[in-house]
């Protein structure tokens, strides 16, 4: 995901009248957890958006995404014999998980190395599930550490799914309200 990003990044620089000096990047949920990961070391970003990062330890979020340690290992054991293994996850988005995102995912260490420095938004919903407080907690003293200044949003309402899969206007416009603005005043 990570080398997917940065050529998509590469692209765009090539392509289009960007101002390399002014880019943002917003992660919701795994692209949370990859944007503790993407902006560690060197990197173009100077701010850093997250919505709902998924930062628990690689096994527990195999675990929480494909519904317990036991389908974990079924699943794992099928992409590695077979190269991937197809998942529908909640919101009905097949997927093609493959033996290297399994062993990505439980090598990834997002907490560790942080050296992002510039302005964080961190956006959680109330009712979201999936994603704790204490892993956005954990997520903004890792960013405080490395001398980032964190903003924390709370959305009421806002599941998972922050009313990109249901009827929530008031949910979705204080979630893209929060990033645009931020985004407005820090880039």
């Amino acid at each position: 995901m990570i080398s997917d990003s940065n050529a998509c990044l590469d692209y765009m620089l090539k392509n289009y009248p960007i101002d390399k000096n002014r880019l943002g990047f917003l992660g919701y949920s795994m692209g949370g957890r990859m944007a503790m990961d993407i902006t560690k070391g060197s990197t173009p970003y100077k701010a850093l958006g997250m919505l709902a990062p998924a930062v628990a330890s690689g096994e527990d979020l195999i675990n929480l995404l494909v519904g317990g340690a036991q389908q974990a290992g079924k699943y794992e054991a099928e992409a590695n014999a077979k190269g991937s293994v197809e998942f529908t996850t909640m919101y009905g988005q097949v997927l093609q998980l493959s033996k290297e995102w399994f062993a990505d995912l439980r090598k990834s260490q997002p907490f560790n190395n942080v050296t992002f420095k510039g302005p964080s938004l961190i956006v959680l919903g109330t009712k979201d599930e999936l994603i704790t407080k204490a892993e956005c907690d954990a997520a903004e003293n890792a960013l405080k550490r490395a001398g980032s200044t964190v903003t924390r949003v709370s959305v009421p309402e806002a599941d998972h799914g922050y009313g990109f899969y249901s009827d929530q206007p008031n949910v979705t416009k204080l979630v893209e309200s929060s990033f645009a603005d931020f985004f407005a005043k820090n880039l």
